[in-house]
C-alpha cells in the first residue's frame, strides 16, 4: 500500500503538512510526493519527510507538450492518474490519492482495508439532499464540479483498476482544464462516469471523511482537545480546499457566503492548519517560481498560448520544443507573426492577437471590421486592455514602445520655465467631484510637479471646502488635466476649446459607476488625447468605447486624514456602536441604495441590541419621496438621520466616531468614502462589487455578497440596459452581526484596512504614478517644482 499528492513547488509547505499528518498516523505506509515542477535548487528533496517522484518517473507520453499546454494547476491534477499506474507498477497492492491542501487527523487504515475488497474507492461531495433553495443552489454547484471529489480516491491492483485508470490518463490528457460549459471540472468531473462504466467501484459514505467547505454545515464539526469530530463520528480527513493562508478571514476562495465567522469551532482548524504551513515554510515557498512558467527567453508563457498550442493538435509538432523560441519556425516566433502585409509596423496584428480576437465574442462585437476601419482600435485595446486580462508580456505587444494613439496630433505649447500641469476643477465643491479634484492635487505635490489650479464653481454645491486657495485664471504649462463629469464635457469645450485646450495635451479625469460607457458619449472624447478614471472596474467600462488611451489613476486619500477628522463632533450615543453611511441624494438614491441598508440593519439588530445606525445624507430636497421610503423603512430601529450638509472636517470627525461604515451600494467608480474609513482605520462592510474592489479584499474589508441585475428604469445618467449589484441583504446582516459580536477582529480588520490604504493610495504612490504617465505623454516633459 501506497499513498501519494502530486504539487508544484510553490505549494511544497502543503506536501510538507500533508505527509507529517498522514506518517503521524500510518508510519510504515510509504508517502510519495509527484513534482509537477522542477527542483531548481529551491530544496533538498533527500531532507524532505516524503518520497519525491518527478514527472519523467512516470513515463508520461509527450510529456514535453503536456508540461506547456497546460497551466502549472491543470498539469499537476492531469497527473494523477499516471501517479496512481506508477504506483501499482512499482509493486504495491493499492494505492491512494489524497489532495495537497489536506490534513489527516486519524487512523484511515479502514479506509484502506476497503481497498482490498474494491478496485476502487471513491468518496462524494454529499451524502444526504440538502434542504430549502440555498440546498439546492449548493447542489447545482456540485453538479457543475462533479459528484465525486478526487480529494480522496483509492484503486487496487486489480484489472478493473487498471482498465478506469487507462481511461482516465487519456481522458486527461486533453481534457484537464476548468471549462464547466464543455462539461470539465479539472480532473474531476470525469468521475461521475466512473460508477457507471466501471464494476467493483465502492462508494465511501463516512460523515468523519472527506470533510470540507462543500459539506462543512452539515458534519457539524467540534474541536475536542486534540481531537476533531464530525458530528458525533471523529473526523479523520479534512479538506481545505480554496483556502488561502494571506486570506486568513475567509474559508475558500470558491464561496464569499463561508467565513470564518459563521464557520463554527472549525475556525479553529482553520487557524491550526494555517500555523502548521507556515511552520513547513509557506511564507519561503509561496514564491518558489514555477519551472514550465516561461519561455526559454524568459517571457512568461500566456494562458491564451497554452491554449493555441493545444488546439492546434497535431499541426503543433512542426514547432518542435514549444518552450525554444532561439531557431527559426519556433512556436514563439509563429505566434508573433503578422496575420497580413502592412507596412506600417504599428498597425500590424499578429496571430497571437488574432487568436485572442477570435476567442473573445465581446472583442468582435465591438472592433467588427479587424483589418480594416478597427485595426488601430483593436490595437490599442491590446495595449491597455488585453495584456492584462490575458495575463500577457509586453513582448507579446507588436511594439511595446508605440507611441500613444491620439484622436489629432497636437503642438505641445511649451513655456520658458518648469513644465507641469494646469489642473481645472471644482475644488470648491464639497461634493465627490472636488473631492476627486483635491486628490489630484494633493498627487501633484506629493509628486513635485509644478502646477496651477483653474478653478470652476459646482452650481449644484454649497461650495464651502476651503482647502485650497490661490487659484489662477492662467494655463501656463502644456498639460491640461480636466477634473469633470463625462457630461460636463460639451459645456467645458464650447466655451474652451479654442482657448484652454487648444494647444496643449489634455487629459480629462472621468467619474463613472458602471461596466458600460454610453456610446452616445463617444463626441466626449473629441479635444481629448487621453482619459484617466478611478479604478480598473471604470477604465474597462471606458476602454470599449475610447479611441484614446484611458489610465487608471485612483483617488488619493490625505496622508493627515486622522488629524483633519477634528472638526466639531456630532451628538451621538456614547453606549451604542455606530453604523455609519453618508451619501448625496444628488449622486443617486437607487445606486447608493440606503433603503437595502435600512433593512439589512434591521434583520441584523433588534430593540435590544445596543447599536445605532448614523445616516449621513445632504440635498434630500432633490428627492422628497426617496427620503419618506427611507423614514418609513426606518421606523422601529435604531436609526438617526444627519440631513444637511456638514464642513469637510466634521464628517471626517463623524466618521472618526463610528465604530463601523457600512455601504451596499449597486455600484461605485472608486468609493471614496470606504477609502476614507478604511484609512482611519474603521471596518467597512460594503458590496463586493465595482469600482471599490482595487482596494478592498476579503483580508482588510467585509464583502457582501451580490448578484447582478438589469436597472428597472432611468435614474438620471444610468438607463435601463445596464447591469448593477443587488446585495444579499442576509449576508450583509450576518456582517454587521459579526462587527458587533466579535469586535476585536473587527478592529485587526481595520488595521489591516489602513496599512493597504496607505501602501496603496498615499498621495506618494499615486503622485509618482501620475508623474510616470505624465512623463511618457509628453516624453518627458513634466519636471518637477523647484
Amino acid at each position: 500500500m501506497a499513498v501519494a499528492t502530486t504539487v508544484a513547488k510553490s505549494y511544497l509547505s502543503f506536501a510538507r503538512v500533508l505527509a507529517a499528518s498522514f506518517l503521524r498516523y500510518h508510519p510504515d505506509i510509504p508517502f510519495f510526493v509527484l513534482l509537477a515542477d522542477e527542483v531548481d535548487d529551491c530544496f533538498v528533496p533527500a531532507a524532505e519527510p516524503f518520497r519525491l517522484l518527478r514527472l519523467a518517473d512516470l513515463k508520461i507520453p509527450g510529456l514535453a507538450d503536456l508540461r506547456f499546454r497546460y497551466s502549472q494547476q491543470e498539469l499537476t491534477y492531469s497527473a494523477t492518474g499516471y501517479l496512481l499506474s506508477h504506483l501499482l507498477d512499482r509493486g504495491f497492492s493499492g494505492a491512494a490519492f489524497l489532495k495537497q491542501e489536506s490534513l489527516v487527523l486519524g487512523d484511515m487504515t479502514d479506509v484502506f482495508s476497503t481497498m482490498d475488497h474494491h478496485s476502487i474507492v471513491l468518496v462524494p461531495h454529499l451524502l444526504a439532499p440538502l434542504p430549502g433553495k440555498e440546498g439546492i443552489a449548493r447542489e447545482l454547484n456540485i453538479l457543475q464540479s462533479g459528484v465525486y471529489n478526487v480529494g480522496f480516491l483509492g484503486v487496487s491492483g486489480k484489472p478493473c483498476a487498471r482498465a478506469f485508470l487507462t481511461w482516465w490518463q487519456d481522458r486527461l490528457r486533453d481534457h484537464c482544464r476548468h471549462d464547466v460549459p464543455q462539461g470539465m471540472h479539472f480532473e474531476q468531473r470525469w468521475l461521475d462516469l466512473v460508477p457507471a462504466y466501471f464494476d467493483d467501484v465502492h462508494i465511501l459514505r463516512d460523515p468523519g471523511f472527506n470533510v470540507g467547505h462543500w459539506n462543512l454545515p452539515e458534519r457539524d464539526v467540534r474541536l475536542d482537545g486534540d481531537r476533531v469530530l464530525a458530528g458525533e463520528e471523529p473526523c479523520r480527513f479534512f479538506r481545505f480546499s480554496g483556502f488561502d493562508p494571506d486570506q486568513p478571514l475567509a474559508v475558500t476562495k470558491y464561496s464569499s457566503r463561508l467565513t470564518m465567522a459563521n464557520a463554527g469551532p472549525a475556525a479553529e482548524l482553520f487557524a491550526r492548519y494555517r500555523t502548521l504551513l507556515e511552520d513547513a515554510g509557506y511564507s519561503e515557498t509561496k514564491g518558489w517560481p514555477y519551472a514550465y512558467g516561461h519561455f526559454d527567453n524568459g517571457v512568461p508563457i500566456p494562458g491564451a498560448a497554452r491554449r493555441f498550442h493545444r488546439e492546434l493538435g497535431d499541426r503543433s509538432a512542426q514547432f518542435g520544443d514549444p518552450f525554444q523560441t532561439g531557431k527559426p519556425g519556433s512556436y514563439f516566433n509563429w505566434l508573433n507573426e503578422p496575420i497580413d502585409d502592412r507596412s506600417d509596423p504599428f498597425g500590424t496584428i499578429t496571430r497571437f492577437w488574432r487568436a485572442v480576437y477570435d476567442q473573445r465574442p465581446d472583442v468582435r462585437q465591438t472592433y467588427p471590421d479587424l483589418c480594416g476601419a478597427d485595426r488601430e482600435a483593436f490595437i490599442t485595446w491590446t495595449e491597455q486592455f488585453g495584456i492584462r486580462e490575458h495575463g500577457v508580456a509586453e513582448r507579446f505587444l507588436v511594439h511595446p514602445s508605440r507611441p500613444a494613439p491620439r484622436l489629432r496630433s497636437v503642438q505641445l505649447r511649451t513655456c520658458e520655465s518648469t513644465l507641469g500641469v494646469n489642473l481645472a476643477g471644482r475644488f470648491a465643491s464639497e461634493k465627490g467631484i472636488g473631492e476627486a479634484a483635491r486628490s489630484l492635487e494633493r498627487g501633484l505635490a506629493a509628486a513635485g510637479i509644478a502646477y496651477v489650479l483653474n478653478n470652476y464653481e459646482d452650481p449644484l454645491s454649497s461650495n464651502e471646502e476651503r482647502t485650497l486657495t490661490g487659484f489662477s485664471n492662467a494655463s501656463p504649462y502644456p498639460v491640461n488635466l480636466l477634473c469633470a463629469d463625462p457630461v460636463a464635457m460639451p459645456a467645458f469645450t464650447a466655451l474652451h476649446a479654442a482657448t484652454y485646450l487648444a494647444g496643449h495635451h489634455n487629459v480629462a479625469h472621468w467619474a463613472w459607476e458602471f461596466s458600460d460607457f454610453p456610446r452616445a458619449w463617444a463626441p466626449y472624447f473629441e479635444h481629448l488625447d487621453e482619459v484617466w478614471v478611478a479604478s480598473t472596474f471604470v477604465q474597462q467600462a471606458v476602454a470599449k468605447v475610447s479611441p484614446i488611451p484611458v489610465r487608471t489613476v485612483p483617488y488619493c486619500i490625505r496622508d493627515d486624514l486622522h488629524a483633519r477628522a477634528c472638526g466639531p463632533d456630532v451628538t451621538l450615543p456614547a453606549d451604542r456602536m455606530i453604523f455609519l453611511f453618508a451619501f448625496d441624494f444628488a449622486s443617486h438614491f437607487a445606486r447608493k441604495n440606503p433603503l437595502g441598508l435600512v433593512r439589512a440593519f434591521k434583520r441584523a439588530f433588534g430593540r435590544h441590541d445596543d447599536v445605532l445606525l448614523v445616516l449621513k445624507c445632504a440635498r434630500s430636497h432633490l428627492a422628497p419621496a426617496d427620503l419618506a421610503r427611507l423614514r418609513e423603512a426606518a421606523e422601529g430601529a435604531r436609526v438617526e438621520f444627519i440631513d444637511r450638509v456638514l464642513p469637510r472636517q466634521q464628517v471626517l470627525s463623524l466618521m472618526r466616531r463610528a465604530d463601523c461604515y457600512v455601504s451596499l451600494h449597486r455600484t461605485e467608480g472608486f468609493g471614496l468614502t470606504l477609502a476614507e474609513a478604511m484609512d482611519l482605520g474603521k471596518p467597512v462592510v460594503a458590496t463586493g462589487y465595482s469600482g471599490n474592489l482595487d482596494f478592498m479584499t476579503a483580508s482588510n474589508s467585509f464583502l457582501v455578497d451580490y448578484r447582478l441585475v438589469p436597472v428597472q428604469q432611468n435614474w438620471g445618467p444610468y438607463t435601463e440596459g445596464h447591469v448593477w449589484a443587488d446585495p444579499d441583504l442576509d449576508h450583509a446582516a450576518a456582517l454587521m452581526r459579526l462587527v458587533y459580536e466579535d469586535r476585536a477582529r473587527a478592529q485587526e480588520v481595520g488595521r489591516r484596512a489602513r496599512q493597504d490604504i496607505l501602501a496603496r493610495l498615499h498621495p506618494r504612490v499615486v503622485g509618482e504614478h501620475v508623474g510616470r504617465l505624465l512623463s511618457a505623454a509628453t516624453g518627458g516633459g513634466v519636471r518637477a517644482a523647484v
